[in-house]
């Protein structure tokens, strides 16, 4: 007699949606496996025929926060004007969570100023090439633009996404607009 396995009762992509959704209430903290059985009306023991351990669903469930963040930034390419966009600040304010999760923690490894737009870009280069040839700047000033837009447009992202500064599209477009032309004018002295 062949015994056939009991179909699993959630999905891969269940657990991890449903585990999204805890992080989004409550931070990366709450994400447990108490806390995802909960949410979905049953034991621990479903989400363990799906994953290994919970570290393999934190990893889940961060991959799937960073392919929404992906929708939100990622996906307008690496164009000389991706310093003057807000999509990284909306992010920030309307996944609060999420974008603590993925852009405020304590990190094993440091990083220098000079090494952190390799560290947050996949595709520093072509940003960079674009930067260097729509506003005329030699690599080593394109990466001072970018690195510091990079840095001002992080700590307003990470004012909203605490709750202590409201986002006010038209306001905040107009500081990072206003910033990147006297970082830019100051370049070009």
């Amino acid at each position: 007699m062949i015994i056939i396995p009991p179909k699993p009762k959630y999905t891969r992509e269940q657990i991890t949606e449903a585990g999204l959704n805890i992080v989004r209430r409550g931070g990366i903290s709450k994400l447990t496996a108490r806390n995802l059985g909960e949410e979905l009306n049953c034991s621990s023991q479903p989400i363990f025929t799906e994953f290994k351990n919970m570290e393999e669903v934190r990893n889940a469930v961060y991959s799937e926060a960073k392919n929404l963040y992906h929708t939100y930034v990622l996906n307008k390419g690496a164009d000389s004007n991706a310093f003057r966009r807000i999509d990284y600040i909306r992010f920030a304010k309307s996944e609060p969570k999420l974008f603590t999760m993925m852009f405020i923690k304590e990190n094993e490894t440091e990083y220098s100023i000079a090494d952190i737009l390799s560290v947050v870009f996949t595709n520093t280069d072509s940003l960079l090439v674009s930067v260097q040839k729509d506003y005329n700047l030699t690599r080593t000033d394109a990466y001072t633009l970018c690195s510091s837009m990079w840095l001002f447009i992080h700590g307003i992202a990470c004012t909203c996404a605490c709750g202590m500064t409201l986002f006010i599209e038209p306001e905040v477009k107009k500081l990072v607009d206003t910033t990147f032309e006297a970082i830019l004018q100051n370049l070009r002295k």
